[in-house]
């Protein structure tokens, strides 16, 4: 049966989900340690062949490969992009892109329905990375450093999932807010999301990085040229 490789290195969590089509999967993720360090390059590609094998299938039954984009650490956006596109060009199966605020809304969709839902995740910077169910604006950056009125922005007594929301619980929790307990899945990135996401990837879109601001340092290979190079 063809099955989906999901990535997810958009926060310090590494989380990699093998998914049947009949949407059986094993996900499996690797938290920091105490150095707060993430692990994604050297853990992604472990995680995923254990997954596969947990699952019962092999690099072979691999059909499709999806990756979260962003917003989320430029670092680890890039190497989960370049991971993901590399597995997918040794496989020679397509690889389909996911956002990460989107994947993190959808593991609110299941146990929830259409319970007004926030996604925040930290941005740092003094910022966040922010998506409200269905209020027709999209994803965008709040800036909680400026001042608390930012809550404002948020619909009344929503629930608020996310590193970005755990950051600012209590004032949350002040203002009407629910914030699910420090340590529900519910505030991590289900790369089981990601492959559900992806499924709805536009067929022959590049899967790029999605930054939703300037990345503090852009590599060399994507700065503009100087004119006559």
């Amino acid at each position: 049966m063809p099955c989906t490789l999901a990535l997810d290195t958009t926060t310090f969590n590494t989380a990699v989900a093998a998914v049947l089509d009949d949407d059986r999967f094993v996900e499996m993720s690797d938290i920091p340690g105490s150095d707060g360090k993430p692990g994604h390059a050297s853990r992604a590609l472990v995680l995923a062949e254990n997954a596969l094998a947990e699952i019962q299938m092999g690099w072979s039954d691999v059909s499709c490969v999806a990756v979260a984009v962003g917003p989320g650490s430029f670092t680890g956006l890039r190497v989960g992009i370049a991971t993901a596109k590399a597995i997918a060009f040794g496989l020679g199966v397509r690889v389909v892109g996911a956002s990460s605020l989107e994947a993190l809304m959808s593991g609110v969709h299941e146990p929830f329905g259409s319970r007004e839902a926030v996604a925040l995740i930290d941005a740092r910077r003094g910022e966040l990375f922010a998506s409200v169910l269905d209020d027709g604006r999209g994803e965008r950056i709040l800036s909680p450093a400026d001042d608390e009125s930012w809550t404002d922005s948020l619909p009344a007594g929503a629930l608020c999932v996310g590193d970005g929301a755990l950051l600012h619980a209590r004032l949350l929790a002040e203002r009407g807010f629910e914030v699910p307990e420090f340590g529900s899945p519910l505030h991590r990135i289900s790369a089981l999301q990601v492959a559900r996401v992806g499924r709805h990837w536009p067929v022959g879109s590049e899967v790029l990085p999605h930054y939703l601001r300037e990345a503090d340092a852009v590599p060399t290979s994507e700065r503009p040229k100087a004119a006559g190079r």
